[in-house]
C-alpha cells in the first residue's frame, strides 16, 4: 500500500503523465480540474501496471443489486492476474465545510461500489482538490461512513466494512498571475 502512496503523491509522475495540469495551467471552468484528476487515476493505474478504466459503471449485482443508486466511480484499477478490482477511487472539489456532504456522498459510493464488486479492492481512494489551502473536511466522517455503512435516500441500509483501506489525498491548487491553475502539490491527510 505504501507504494500506491507514494506513487500518488509524486508530482514528478504527475509532471510525466499530464504536464497540463503541473506545468502548463488550466482555467476551473466547468469540470475542467475533475476531468484531469480522473485521468491523472486511470493513468497512474496504467503506470503501476493495473488495468485501469475511468467512469466504468458497476453492475448491480450480489447483496446490493438492488439497494442505492447507480455507481459509477472515476477510476477503477484492476489487477491483471486475478482480474478483481483493486482499487476504487473518486475524485471532488473540495471549497470549503459546505462541501462536506458531498465528500460523504462519494464515500458512501466507493462503499456501495465495493459491495457490488465482491469486496475485493483493498484500496478505496477519496481525493479531493482545493485552490490553495482551504479548510479540511471532517476526516473522521468519511471513516465512519466506511466502517458503519451509511442509509440510502430511500432509506435502505449499506454496511460498513473493514476489508478495505480508505485513503484520503488532497489536490492543492495555485492560481497563476494568467488565471489559470496548476497543481501544487498532493498531501496524504486522515490516517496514514
Amino acid at each position: 500500500m505504501n507504494e500506491i502512496v507514494e506513487a500518488i503523491q509524486d508530482l514528478e509522475i504527475a509532471r510525466q503523465l499530464l504536464p497540463i495540469w503541473t506545468n502548463w495551467g488550466v482555467m476551473d471552468e466547468s469540470v475542467s480540474i475533475h476531468s484531469l484528476g480522473i485521468s491523472y487515476l486511470t493513468h497512474l493505474g496504467q503506470y503501476l501496471g493495473y488495468v485501469s478504466i475511468s467512469e466504468f459503471p458497476v453492475a448491480r449485482q450480489g447483496d446490493y443489486a438492488n439497494i442505492g443508486d447507480d455507481v459509477r466511480p472515476d477510476s477503477i484499477w484492476l489487477d491483471r492476474t486475478t482480474q478483481n478490482p483493486f482499487l476504487i477511487a473518486e475524485f471532488e472539489r473540495y471549497s470549503g465545510i459546505d462541501d462536506q456532504a458531498k465528500l460523504e456522498s462519494k464515500v458512501a459510493n466507493l462503499l456501495l461500489a465495493h459491495h457490488r464488486l465482491g469486496e475485493t479492492a483493498k484500496i478505496l481512494v477519496l481525493a479531493y482538490w482545493t485552490q490553495g489551502l482551504a479548510s479540511l473536511p471532517d476526516h473522521a466522517r468519511f471513516y465512519q461512513v466506511l466502517q458503519q455503512g451509511f442509509e440510502t435516500s430511500t432509506r435502505q441500509k449499506v454496511k460498513g466494512t473493514n476489508r478495505a483501506n480508505l485513503l484520503l489525498f488532497q489536490f492543492l491548487h495555485q492560481k497563476q498571475s494568467d488565471q489559470r491553475y496548476c497543481l501544487v502539490k498532493i498531501l496524504q491527510r486522515g490516517r496514514q
